[in-house]
């Protein structure tokens, strides 16, 4: 929606932050026209730890990503180059999952008593942090086009049928053996039943009788003749 009025404030991991003039607009419409740091801080911290959860699932898609705007409806991550759906799944989950430990976080540390609602400001920030910051989450993954949830959730049916799959055998078929030995492999299912066939192959055939006779008669007339010119 917002393609000018940016200003680029700072570097997260090598990618560029941005914020557009309308994020101070955005912030007291939150606030509800109150002068609220807390809560303005906390919104800042939760948009941005958002968008920076996808642009790291970006990253680990091998994608390169151009950059994080913050604008007065939210933020965006800006990235370069096709993904599959399952990519696009993936990177969708990134921002409520950089979102769930901070709420966690928050939640735990206020329960504990490490951190209280000691003043406005602190209170402020405490809210937002958890429960301004479930709300977002919660309503990222609406199933509506244009958000999270348009795109997150069907990452779960693909999970699922790849699940379902049935994985190919590595047993070779009887068909593939067939090719195997018409190339010449031996697929040696039974090593011990390859190992007789291949000390059986490797023994001379038997001859029938009568050939062999003759064949030792011609080798003693051969050797008799060798003797006689040797004599000589």
């Amino acid at each position: 929606m917002f393609e000018q009025g940016y200003l680029r404030l700072f570097r997260v991991g090598g990618v560029p932050v941005r914020a557009h003039w309308s994020v101070p607009l955005g912030l007291l419409l939150l606030s509800r026209l109150r002068f609220a740091p807390g809560v303005w801080l906390g919104f800042v911290i939760v948009i941005l730890l958002h968008e920076l959860g996808h642009a790291l699932l970006v990253r680990r898609a091998g994608l390169p990503v151009l950059g994080v705007d913050l604008s007065g409806l939210g933020g965006l991550c800006r990235f370069a180059g096709p993904a599959s759906p399952w990519q696009a799944g993936v990177i969708a989950w990134g921002g409520v999952l950089a979102q769930a430990p901070l709420a966690a976080g928050a939640f735990v540390a206020w329960r504990a008593g490490l951190v209280g609602p000691s003043s406005t400001f602190a209170a402020d920030l405490l809210d937002t942090l958890i429960y301004v910051n479930l709300w977002i989450a919660g309503f990222n993954l609406l199933p509506v086009p244009g958000l999270d949830g348009a795109t997150a959730w069907p990452l779960l049916g693909m999970w699922w049928r790849r699940r379902r799959a049935p994985r190919p055998s590595t047993r070779p078929t009887a068909r593939a053996e067939g090719r195997a030995a018409e190339r010449g492999v031996v697929v040696p299912l039974d090593p011990y039943r390859a190992k007789r066939r291949a000390e059986r192959e490797s023994d001379p055939p038997d001859l029938p009788d009568d050939v062999r006779r003759e064949m030792e008669r011609i080798l003693k007339d051969a050797a008799a003749d060798a003797r006689r010119k040797k004599d000589n």
